[in-house]
């Protein structure tokens, strides 16, 4: 009964107009601000791979280093031409495996990083953690 009152008393301090207005912007946003995590394998591969990488990402922020690289690795191997996201992928492709503990898987996604785009914002980064590999 005491949720219920503090719950009225709140709506009652604010606008109709308001309240249908944010209730309007959560139905209309909703839908769109759905974790990437929570969506099938099937629609992810579908997605389009800025919405893939972005999936990713948000995985590797999350330390959830595992899945983070296998979504990486699949926007890294898209055949797709137009995909812009293929070095930020391999960057951080051997981050996620660099912080996994596979030494090597990360050095050759460095090195590819390196050789491949060589003019990437990632670049000096990856030329930085290819050094520090070198000695384990």
């Amino acid at each position: 009964m005491m949720a219920w009152h503090n719950t009225r008393r709140i709506a009652v301090g604010c606008s109709r107009s308001v309240v249908l207005t944010a209730l309007g912007l959560y139905l209309l946003l909703a839908p769109s601000c759905r974790l990437f995590s929570s969506r099938t394998a099937e629609e992810v591969r579908a997605a389009s791979p800025r919405a893939r990488f972005n999936a990713a990402y948000r995985l590797v922020l999350g330390g959830h280093y595992e899945s983070a690289a296998e979504r990486l690795r699949e926007v890294k191997d898209d055949p797709n031409p137009k995909n812009e996201y293929v070095d930020d992928a391999t960057f951080w492709l051997g981050y996620c495996c660099q912080e996994l503990g596979r030494t090597q898987d990360a050095r050759l996604a460095y090195e590819e990083m390196v050789s491949r785009f060589p003019d990437s914002r990632y670049a000096a980064t990856a030329q930085e953690r290819l050094g520090q590999l070198q000695g384990k």
